[in-house]
């Protein structure tokens, strides 16, 4: 099981007091194309519909591609992520946002397997810079735009995947 949680702030201020939101990976079918269940729950929200990633390679390369599948899935109930809407002066954003991915084990908490930091790119609102790291691919960074008339934690999270 995997298990990310969104915070507001940077990585090394993570606390429950600033966590936005929690996703929730567990196997449904455990095979070479698994099944994933997937659940979300944000702050101030509560849960979101459970969902499913189904027939995905198991031992894929990246933890954050089988994470941004699961965040498709539970927003938009589809294994495409939408088009980046065009940020503008009235959107709503953060100027920093972090997300940790932990491999969870049957008596407790495993170890990270990932973290990315998104941090606004200067002063324009809704243009971001996202870098990540990950156990196997290591580190690497990435820009990209986003924004939207209410901010979902968890959507800015998603728009560093749609690069």
């Amino acid at each position: 099981m995997l298990k990310m949680t969104i915070h507001s702030g940077l990585l090394a201020a993570r606390t429950e007091a600033n966590q936005l939101a929690v996703l929730d990976v567990a196997y449904q079918q455990k095979c070479a194309l698994a099944d994933y269940v997937v659940a979300l729950s944000l702050r101030g929200s509560g849960e979101v519909a459970p969902a499913f990633v189904q027939n995905y390679p198991r031992w894929s390369a990246s933890v954050w591609d089988l994470i941004a599948r699961g965040l498709a899935q539970t927003l938009y109930r589809s294994n495409q992520i939408p088009a980046s809407v065009k940020a503008d002066r009235r959107c709503a954003y953060a100027t920093r946002i972090c997300a940790s991915v932990e491999r969870m084990t049957a008596v407790g908490r495993g170890h990270e397997v990932g973290t990315v930091e998104i941090l606004q790119d200067g002063p324009r609102r809704g243009v971001y810079t996202a870098s990540f790291d990950e156990d196997v691919l290591g580190a690497r960074d990435t820009h990209f735009e986003y924004g939207c008339k209410a901010l979902n934690p968890a959507e800015p999270c998603l728009g560093a995947f749609r690069r």
